[in-house]
């Protein structure tokens, strides 16, 4: 399964948990890493880490008051966006049934 910046992935069962990734850093301190020249999309998938960020957020806040009540000061345990290398976002895609939402919805 191949990741790449800009695609937003979506889980009809659990629309809280959608997201999109929107950037990306290399981990320099991997053994796959070899060259800062090359660009992020052809880095080994081993030295990537991907930015995401929840894309249904009135699902989400549903989510989150379900689960924690209305008065809070914030979403902890859940977050609404972070990093996560790929083994992380597979995970995620493959429990809730994810699918890449096609660019002309």
């Amino acid at each position: 399964m191949e990741l790449k910046i800009g695609q937003e992935w979506i889980s009809e069962e659990h629309p809280h948990e959608n997201f999109k990734i929107y950037g990306g850093i290399v981990d320099t301190c991997v053994d796959s890493f070899k060259d800062e020249s090359i660009p992020f999309d052809e880095q080994p998938e081993g030295s990537k880490i991907f930015f995401w960020v929840r894309t249904d957020n009135f699902s989400f806040n549903k989510y989150v008051e379900s689960k924690l009540g209305s008065n809070r000061d914030s979403t902890h345990p859940f977050a609404r966006c972070g990093e996560s290398k790929k083994s992380g976002l597979i995970a995620k895609i493959k429990k809730f049934n994810m699918t890449v939402k096609e660019e002309d919805e």
